[in-house]
């Protein structure tokens, strides 16, 4: 997105300077312009409201998300990357973990997601699935 795109959706702006502008906020009753915009050379737009409205309220108001303030280029799509299923399932063992030592109840749907990660983590590990056997005994679903 350029910044065109944000400054076509607010009502009133003046341009501060080369990718600059201040603009009245969408997201609250503005009177003055508190919203400033600054689309930077790399084509990334950055948002600040001096009254405090957070981004997301902004971006709400003129009805686009975090992504819009993004230039849509090769080196955007290579950046992102997805998370692999062993680091997930080791998130998932992790974070059960934590909340059973919190004393939290998991829910039914935790707890397959939980026996799930384990298996995967432990194929052919015979430590871990005597944990597997224990978890469920503590924690029948």
């Amino acid at each position: 997105m350029t910044a065109e795109k944000l400054l076509n959706r607010v009502e009133k702006y003046k341009e501060l300077g080369d990718g600059r502008w201040v603009a009245v906020c969408p997201a609250h009753s503005d009177r003055s312009p508190s919203l400033h915009i600054t689309e930077k050379a790399d084509g990334v737009v950055l948002i600040h409201c001096k009254a405090g409205c957070g981004a997301t309220e902004v971006l709400d108001a003129v009805n686009l998300n975090y992504d819009d303030l993004y230039p849509e280029t090769h080196y955007r799509q290579e950046s992102r990357r997805r998370v692999s299923q062993s680091t997930a399932d080791e998130f998932v063992i992790e974070l059960w973990e934590h909340d059973r030592a919190l004393g939290r109840v998991p829910s039914r749907g935790d707890k397959e997601r939980f026996r799930d990660a384990l298996r995967r983590v432990s194929e052919g590990n015979g430590f871990v699935s005597k944990v597997i056997e224990e978890a469920t005994k503590i924690h029948p679903a």
